[in-house]
């Protein structure tokens, strides 16, 4: 006798469970001009709530906080003062904790920003007492990058003269008999902030006229 096939039921098909990949800071680092940090975070699932973070700011008891939704972010500190401390946290949509790739989390304890809006000034501009040379002084909380440039014009020839000096304090000295004029001074701070001009300064250093 032929033994009839069994009837075979249909497997119920697997359901998938919940997504046990952490997210993971992959990637944190100031950016090109020192105010913030930038964040790479690379997750399966987007956390619903945000990714949370927050810091010291030297001198203030409590913490400042704030919040991304994005998988890149920053994170961009608020008016002059120096801020460390940095902490970021959260979980992705399948309650999955935020992880940092290997060294990610020492780089972030390590990072500092340092935020000053005070642009430099120059508070002084006068001959010296020999008349040869004029002494400069400059107020500035952050050294410059490139450096104070100056120029002047001596008398009798076209191209200007010019200069640097990485110094607050420093003189600007011509070089050879003649009558010199037109002083000029520039300059940036590290953070891009344009040398400016104590009251009558400007004015002081333009009417000067050593002469050697």
């Amino acid at each position: 006798a032929i033994t009839p096939a069994k009837k075979t039921e249909p497997k119920e098909a697997m359901k998938a469970g919940p997504d046990e990949t952490a997210p993971v800071v992959k990637e944190v680092k100031l950016s090109s001009d020192g105010k913030s940090i930038e964040v790479k975070i690379e997750e399966e699932n987007p956390s619903e709530e945000g990714w949370s973070y927050s810091y010291k700011k030297e001198g203030q008891e409590d913490r400042i906080t704030g919040s991304s939704k994005e998988n890149e972010f920053s994170i961009t500190p608020s008016g002059d003062g120096t801020y460390s401390d940095f902490q970021i946290e959260g979980k992705d949509a399948s309650d999955n904790s935020l992880t940092f790739a290997e060294g990610v989390e020492e780089t972030l304890e390590n990072l500092t920003i340092v935020i000053d809006e005070t642009a430099p000034k120059v508070t002084k501009a006068e001959k010296s007492e020999d008349g040869k040379s004029i002494s400069v002084t400059i107020v500035e909380e952050n050294p410059s990058t490139d450096w104070w440039s100056y120029s002047y014009k001596k008398k009798g020839q076209e191209a200007a003269i010019t200069g640097t000096s990485t110094g607050n304090s420093f003189s600007i000295t011509p070089d050879g008999d003649g009558t010199y004029s037109e002083f000029q001074i520039s300059g940036k701070d590290k953070y891009n902030y344009d040398l400016e001009f104590a009251e009558g300064v400007q004015q002081a250093l333009a009417n000067l006229s050593p002469m050697i």
